[in-house]
């Protein structure tokens, strides 16, 4: 359970200042501790939930849902492939009574509608059995009453599914409706995953009048997974029908996924984490390896559509929480790097080698950017971005089989040759990358990006050493582009230095979002600290107020890095409370902008984790088999007394989980909660760059220590 809410020292919406007294007693603990968000007001249709499991996922009252690798369209043209809309069998509701309240209880993951007879009804997408969404139909009147039910269930064709004539069946002695049908065009008939695709639904028919309790059954089956969809839904349908218990599995299977996570003692930021893990994992499974788009499944955001977003933004916090789900990102790109390496081919005036991940990618992995913007063209880092996320689950997991037969070795192969075939190289012997468009899209066709330049060169740098790991000869020219890789730097009027956005950059100069100050963190750029604040103020100031939503929790990160013992926190503080400004009451939801953009942002949640992670509670993956915690904090704005925490919670690393928990202004506990006995902590309790000591970490026993404002704790194997 998250840790108990107390007082705040901040202004809180009213939802979280104090649960409206309205829902069911047995909830009211879970609001307590921001594992559940209740509403009695209509603003839950501005922004809805989300509902999903990774295989399938719809927002809360739709009448429409998305299953994971169902895509409509073309890749090309202005109109390109997007998520395939379906009809939702989860949009029930209770025609004979008033709704009194919603809650959206996040370590369950289900959904609940209160009436005022005294009915509930609770909706979710079945974790384990990924096929399968619910219905469940309560009733708190003694004795209960029958039940109108509507529901917008519809077996018309879409605008992207044709369905045959829907045919009426019994399973397992319930009526069921089977939808059958295709997509309509395919994303590019050449490559196997971009045909038209088969969808079958098995739906259980919502009765006019029914008495509760009583539950309606769906199951979604794609050809991704069966050649028969249809029979496996009927299949699934029939296990769902005799299981004992499917709410019960269900919270089991969710509950495993809630091994990592974070707990903080400031209770709006510990319902925005829930509420950011719960859009993430609403959305992806791992053993259905179909990525992350901006706005998750349950929507039709951006497309559908896996960006940069997934491997810059969600990646990080998702592998300090499941070290599978970071896996399958990664499996996705491994599955698509045959249109990767066509993408490389596929400029008119160059030919590049290797594999380039296109900016946009949805079921075959070949670029699907509408035609009109020039991103797909010239943003061109999301491949050295994938390098990173790579890096990141190498040093966290040590997984060599991955690395060595999942396809790990070739993904950097291929990614580190399209970058030494894209660099450009003067007569001083100096590396360029010209012609692109930085993470501030508002720059179009400028050279020498610095965070394109260093996030190749780390990728590359990376492909070396996994190489040399793996006892695979890397190629010379890797090390050689990434040693010439240039890194521009200037100087300002008063003559301070900072990394100008591109070649030419003057500042004063609007930008969108977080860009050079990732140089810092998550890359990881080496720079005086005096840079670094320079970087972080002149781009702070520059920023469109607009923009998406990640971006303050990357300054966040940059200003807690650069405090001094003698700092206040609260520059700091505030660009953290902006970085989580974008979530909307009355269930947390996230939005792109301020203003709105993308509902369902959880490109949002990812930024504002790391906030957590990396900035508030100094979490480092820097080195392989190395997890560094550098001068952890409690989370500002906590005024509840002595002992705020802020917990993270299961981080797995080389096979083991770890609690690491920041208590207060000078204690900091590890647990190795699951795994293998063998970790060592290594305390620099000054942080003076020379450890005092040295700690076995077993299994099961934790250990406490005493922390100053400089320290820095490295868990490593034994014997690193």
């Amino acid at each position: 359970m998250m840790l108990p809410l107390l007082i705040l020292a901040l202004a809180l919406p009213p939802s979280l200042c104090s649960p409206p007294p309205t829902p069911p007693a047995r909830f009211l603990p879970s609001l307590s501790a921001s594992d559940a968000l209740y509403s009695a007001s209509s603003s839950a249709a501005e922004y809805p939930t989300s509902l999903g499991n990774g295989y399938v996922a719809t927002t809360v009252g739709s009448d429409t849902m998305y299953a994971a690798g169902i895509f409509n369209g073309a890749s090309t043209g202005d109109d390109p492939s997007h998520r395939a809309a379906l009809p939702s069998p989860l949009a029930v509701t209770v025609a004979s009574s008033p709704l009194s309240g919603s809650l959206l209880h996040m370590r369950e993951a289900a959904f609940y509608d209160f009436y005022d007879d005294g009915t509930t009804v609770c909706t979710f997408a079945h974790r384990s059995m990924r096929s399968l969404l619910v219905v469940s139909v309560t009733s708190e009147a003694s004795p209960p009453a029958p039940v109108s039910l509507s529901s917008s269930f519809s077996t018309a064709d879409t605008p992207d599914v044709a369905f045959s004539a829907p045919a009426a069946s019994t399973i397992a002695g319930r009526n069921v409706t089977v939808l059958s049908g295709s997509t309509l065009t395919p994303e590019d008939p050449s490559l196997p995953a971009g045909t038209t695709r088969s969808v079958c639904i098995v739906a259980e028919a919502a009765p006019a009048e029914a008495l509760p309790p009583f539950t309606l059954l769906s199951a979604v089956r794609t050809d991704l997974d069966s050649e028969d969809p249809c029979g496996a839904a009927a299949s699934d349908f029939a296990l769902a029908a005799a299981e004992k218990d499917l709410f019960a599995s269900h919270t089991a299977s969710h509950g495993d996924l809630l091994a990592g996570g974070i707990e903080t003692s400031r209770p709006d930021v510990a319902a925005a984490a829930n509420s950011s893990f719960y859009s993430l994992l609403s959305s992806l499974r791992a053993d259905h390896p179909f990525s992350l788009s901006p706005g998750g499944l349950s929507n039709n955001a951006y497309n559908g559509h896996t960006f940069w977003d997934c491997e810059t933004w969600m990646f990080p916090p998702l592998a300090f929480a499941d070290a599978d789900l970071a896996r399958s990102l990664l499996e996705y790109r491994v599955s698509r790097m045959d249109a990767a390496a066509l993408k490389a081919r596929s400029y008119e005036n160059e030919t590049y080698g290797g594999s380039m991940f296109p900016w946009e990618s949805a079921a075959s992995g070949v670029e699907t950017c509408p035609s009109w913007a020039a991103t797909g063209a010239l943003e061109q880092h999301v491949t050295a971005d994938v390098m990173l996320a790579a890096r990141q689950y190498y040093y966290l997991t040590g997984d060599d089989a991955w690395l060595k037969s999942g396809g790990g070795l070739d993904l950097l192969a291929a990614t580190a040759d399209f970058y030494v075939s894209r660099v450009s190289t003067d007569a001083d012997g100096l590396s360029h990358i010209t012609c692109i468009i930085p993470p501030d899209e508002y720059a179009e066709c400028v050279d020498d990006s610095p965070y394109t330049n260093f996030a190749a060169k780390a990728g590359l740098e990376f492909a070396v050493e996994a190489h040399t790991l793996a006892n695979v000869e890397p190629k010379k020219e890797w090390g050689q582009v990434a040693d010439s890789l240039v890194v521009l730097e200037a100087q300002d009027d008063t003559g301070a230095t900072y990394h100008p956005e591109y070649a030419g950059y003057e500042i004063g100069t609007e930008i969108k979002q977080a860009d050079v100050v990732l140089l810092g963190y998550p890359l990881g750029l080496e720079m005086d600290a005096a840079v670094r604040r320079n970087d972080l103020d002149i781009y702070a100031a520059v920023t469109d107020g607009n923009g998406p939503a990640m971006t303050w929790a990357m300054h966040a990160v940059g200003f807690l890095e650069l405090l001094e013992e003698s700092d206040s926190a609260d520059d700091a503080g505030a660009l953290f409370n902006r970085s989580f400004a974008n979530v909307k009451e009355p269930f947390l939801t996230w939005t792109e902008t301020p203003e709105g953009g993308a509902v369902g942002f959880i490109t949002g949640a990812g930024g504002f984790l790391q906030g957590l992670y990396s900035g508030w509670g100094g979490l480092r993956v820097e080195e392989a088999g190395v997890l560094t915690v550098r001068r952890p904090k409690v989370v500002e704005g906590w005024e509840g007394g002595e002992g705020g925490v802020l917990k993270m919670r299961g981080v797995p690393f080389m096979g083991r989980r770890v609690d690491i928990e920041v208590v207060g202004d000078d204690e900091i506990r590890f647990l190795v909660t699951a795994g293998e006995e063998g970790l060592v902590l290594v305390i620099d309790e000054d942080g003076d760059g020379e450890p005092e000591d040295e700690v076995a970490l077993e299994v099961g026993r934790e250990v406490v220590r005493s922390r100053v404002f400089d320290s820095e704790y490295k868990v490593t194997l034994g014997g690193k």
